[in-house]
């Protein structure tokens, strides 16, 4: 094995032998585009119809914030980085040449509007948007920049802007009318959010039905979107046609989002049964089809540049975070655990590269059966585990 190599160095990749067909250019170009049917949905559900309803305090503002919130999310994306090349880092070594950097040609060649426009889209829609600009300014110099910029981040940039608005600022998000918008009045139990009210019903406390009928009355409504939650990803069919756009385009594994939405599913369907819904679906779609799962599995967890490169640790990676995500939503306060389990798998990528390429030409069949093993082990470990907990 001693003459096999491997690059192991921070993605995406890009062969050669595809520029002019798949290039990062390109790549970058195609998940914006697979964005916008969800930025549009966006606007129509949090700005335009409100207003067209007639919902008292809607205005010409308040039809085109969710819009301009999009727009300032990228843009301020975009500008913070610029500053950084402008006042940190201003020159770079390309070919052995060291080069003066033109800071804004350079943030827009590393792509520096994506984390501002994937933050703002996940924020709650009432969030301010001073917070949601820190959100964006955190994102990019300590999510982005201080790794070493594009290419270099372990972390995904628009989630850790998340975590640290969520974190800091959301007695103010909640203040300022949380996730829901003019025309979404629904009787609150334990929060704005389906997945809020979710934690009645694993305490017996509510049944899903009523949970259900509370926030949009019905599973198809929840798929369509027609629910409160966060800005632009509400809506699980838009995602899957974002889906299915990035992978006929090549963008992104078609097997990680499957891996991870298959994992939350049927986690989510054996705790239901232990629960009383053993013979229906509903308790495993509503965990599915509720907060970020379905938008986080098409645009966080194939994220090119923090997700591991080999294609066993891809499926075991997607895998963990469905189990995190089930972990942190069941046994947590935390309304949502999709954001939280990325980033904290997130940090063991690296690990994951290095051990699955070691295995993979593992010339004794044993140990690379006792590799793989331990994975497997560990992950049916935690799942028990949250059985358990839950149902004992």
């Amino acid at each position: 094995m001693s003459d096999r190599k491997f690059i192991l160095a921070k993605g995406p990749y890009i062969r050669r032998a595809d520029f002019g067909k798949l290039n990062t250019k390109t790549m970058m170009r195609d998940i914006i585009i697979a964005l916008m049917p969800l930025m549009l949905f966006a606007w129509i559900k949090n700005g335009i119809l409100p207003l067209a309803n007639g919902t008292d305090g809607t205005n010409f503002y308040t039809m085109i914030r969710p819009l301009l919130f999009i727009i300032l999310g990228g843009g301020s994306a975009y500008l913070f980085e610029a500053l950084w090349y402008l006042f940190f880092l201003k020159e770079e070594k390309i070919d052995k040449n060291i080069v003066k950097i033109k800071p804004f040609k350079k943030a827009w060649d590393t792509y520096g509007i994506i984390p501002g426009l994937m933050l703002a889209m996940i924020l709650p829609v009432n969030t301010p948007i001073w917070v949601m600009l820190l959100g964006t300014l955190f994102a990019i110099w300590i999510g982005k920049m201080i790794f070493g910029g594009f290419g270099y981040n372990l972390f995904n940039p628009a989630l850790v802007g998340y975590i640290f608005v969520m974190t800091a600022f959301y007695g103010v998000i909640s203040g300022n009318g949380g996730y829901l918008n003019p025309s979404e009045t629904v009787d609150i139990v334990s929060g704005a959010t389906p997945l809020a009210d979710f934690k009645n019903v694993l305490s017996g406390a509510e049944t899903l039905e009523s949970v259900i009928s509370t926030h949009g009355g019905s599973l198809w409504k929840f798929f369509l979107g027609i629910r409160s939650g966060s800005l632009a990803e509400t809506s699980a069919l838009l995602c899957i046609v974002a889906y299915v756009y990035l992978v006929i385009k090549d963008v992104i594994d078609w097997k990680m989002p499957l891996a991870y939405v298959g994992t939350v599913f049927v986690i989510s369907y054996i705790v239901g049964a232990f629960t009383g819904y053993a013979s229906t679906l509903k308790f495993a779609l509503f965990n599915v089809l509720n907060g970020g799962v379905m938008f986080a599995a098409v645009f966080m967890v194939t994220e090119p540049v923090t997700n591991p490169r080999n294609d066993f640790a891809k499926i075991i990676y997607a895998i963990f975070i469905g189990i995190l995500t089930i972990t942190l939503r069941f046994l947590s306060d935390m309304p949502e655990g999709a954001s939280t389990a990325i980033l904290f798998m997130n940090m063991f990528t690296p690990l994951m590269d290095v051990s699955c390429a070691k295995l993979r030409v593992q010339e004794s069949l044993k140990k690379r059966i006792i590799g793989y093993g331990i994975y497997v082990l560990i992950a049916l470990a935690i799942t028990v585990f949250v059985i358990l907990k839950l149902t004992l």
